[in-house]
């Protein structure tokens, strides 16, 4: 018996399981290589949302089987979308995906059974934030394994998810190509600029004045900032002031309004919802009480976090490497062939890297969630001068915005004033000040870095891999970056991991368990 969960917003996504298995999660964005998509977003030079649909679904028979659905799960939003317009043509919502049963669930309550079910918790305090949804943006939740997720309170005057990445539309250094996107790629960008201004405490009431509402017109959003007493446009040490106090007043708020909710959770404290991507603020949280957040809080986890919901599993879910393999996986040996590709071996490599070489990984089943974490990665050394190489010459980015170092957990307090796993990219440590000089490029201006760890039996490869550098070169930590190509969301083809080596100043690239040099 096949269920299917889907979600319809930005990020849309399509979570698949068999009996209580759950199989695979597609992220939309990735099947059609268009950043952040919705299955609102008509693209008629590419594919359109119903052929998108149709194309997946034909995915999952193909691979799975899977030709009808017990249940349907989704929020109420995804059935307007799927009921209205050129959807209406294609019957009803159960017709569409060969369903026999329809299940609703809350924007927010998705996020929250994706925290707590992605945990080892019995139960849970469950903070989920973000932009909006259908049933709040600001809300508490009470979970237990047994009877999943019950909302206690909600924040209803707040909309901080959209403040935070409303200031980006006034930042001169945040390119003018992502306003279409703003709210979706500009909360990012604010955390690494941050980093390099200082708080306007003179301000401060302002901000918190400002962090205040709902303003659904672009008219009250823009009076809302006129508020602050700043230019429309901000540049120099201004900009990054103005930044830096708008990150400090949304952790100061945030810890203001779950104060209580934080220090009652006794360890047991799950932030989710696109906030939760906030690793600034997911740190200073940490320090009050141990916070768990998963590899995708934002709306991309979503369809998963449905199904989570409804299976209910007992025991942890762990969806790191839960994505597809590459769509174009039979084309492997005729790019061995091509480009004489030997078998890894991992000294070899550790010594290419070491002799600072940019490497791209390939290998199984892709990441679920914003970050790459070795299966689709850039990896390099964090020595001097890396991070401008990467940000000038691969990535194609701006100057400000970090690089994650990734290092075997039983080695990550060596290096970072951090106790324990740190998975997925979601906290920031400090790094030790012995460090600092060793690992210049990936240590922030502020002195923090956005931490992996990893163990053997998360990722073999990497692991291993950290291992031989550290034997090596005496320090076993790499740089570890997604692997796409500019504007793209991370990639999924070998094509386009090969497109990268040929046009960017990369200099290997893994393939699976092979090994490609450039000339």
């Amino acid at each position: 018996m096949f269920n299917l969960s889907i979600y319809t917003g930005h990020n849309a996504s399509f979570t698949i399981s068999r009996d209580d298995e759950i199989l695979e999660v597609v992220e939309l964005e990735r099947w059609l290589n268009v950043k952040n998509i919705s299955l609102t977003w008509y693209l008629p030079t590419t594919h359109n949302p119903i052929h998108a649909v149709k194309e997946i679904l034909l995915y999952f028979k193909i691979k799975y089987g899977a030709d009808k659905y017990q249940n349907l799960i989704c929020n109420p939003t995804d059935l307007e979308v799927l009921t209205g317009g050129y959807w209406s043509a294609h019957g009803s919502v159960l017709d569409i995906f060969n369903a026999k049963n329809l299940i609703e669930m809350g924007h927010q309550e998705g996020h929250a059974y994706n925290a707590f079910y992605q945990t080892n918790l019995k139960e849970a305090t469950i903070i989920s934030f973000d932009g909006g949804g259908n049933d709040g943006c600001f809300n508490f939740y009470k979970a237990t394994r047994q009877n999943g997720v019950t909302l206690y309170r909600t924040e209803p005057d707040y909309n901080i998810g959209e403040k935070y990445a409303q200031i980006g539309f006034y930042c001169s250094s945040l390119s003018k190509q992502d306003r279409f996107q703003g709210y979706l790629v500009h909360s990012g960008k604010l955390m690494g600029l941050s980093a390099y201004g200082k708080i306007l405490h003179n301000n401060i009431n302002n901000f918190l004045e400002y962090y205040k509402g709902h303003h659904s017109t672009y008219e009250d959003k823009y009076n809302n900032y006129k508020k602050l007493g700043y230019p429309d446009e901000l540049t120099g040490q201004l900009e990054v002031d103005v930044v830096r106090t708008s990150q400090y007043a949304f952790e100061q708020l945030f810890e203001k309004l779950s104060y209580k909710d934080i220090i009652g959770s006794d360890d047991k404290l799950c932030l989710t919802g696109g906030c939760a991507l906030n690793v600034l603020n997911n740190t200073q949280v940490n320090k009050l009480t141990k916070t768990h957040v998963t590899p995708n809080p934002d709306d991309r986890g979503l369809s998963l976090g449905f199904m989570l919901g409804f299976l209910k599993p007992s025991d942890a879910f762990d969806s790191t490497y839960i994505g597809p393999e590459v769509w174009d996986r039979h084309l492997l040996h005729e790019y061995v062939n091509k480009y004489n590709a030997t078998e890894v071996d991992f000294t070899k490599l550790a010594e290419d890297l070491i002799s600072g070489k940019i490497i791209g990984i390939v290998r199984g089943r892709s990441e679920h969630g914003a970050r790459a974490l070795g299966n689709r990665s850039i990896l390099c050394m964090p020595t001097v001068g890396m991070k401008d190489i990467l940000n000038a010459k691969v990535k194609h980015r701006e100057y400000y915005r970090p690089f994650a170092p990734v290092t075997r957990l039983e080695d990550a307090n060596t290096y970072f004033d951090w106790e324990g796993e740190a998975r997925w990219m979601t906290f920031s440590p400090r790094v030790k000040t012995e460090y600092r000089s060793i690992l210049p490029s990936v240590t922030h201006i502020d002195n923090t870095a956005r931490l992996q760890t990893v163990t053997e039996m998360q990722n073999s490869f990497l692991y291993h891999l950290l291992g031989e550098v550290k034997r090596l070169s005496g320090v076993g930590v790499l740089i570890n970056t997604s692997f796409n190509i500019a504007g793209k969301p991370i990639l999924n083809t070998y094509r386009d991991a090969v497109w990268m080596l040929e046009n960017v100043e990369m200099d290997g690239l893994i393939l699976e368990n092979y090994y490609i040099k450039k000339d």
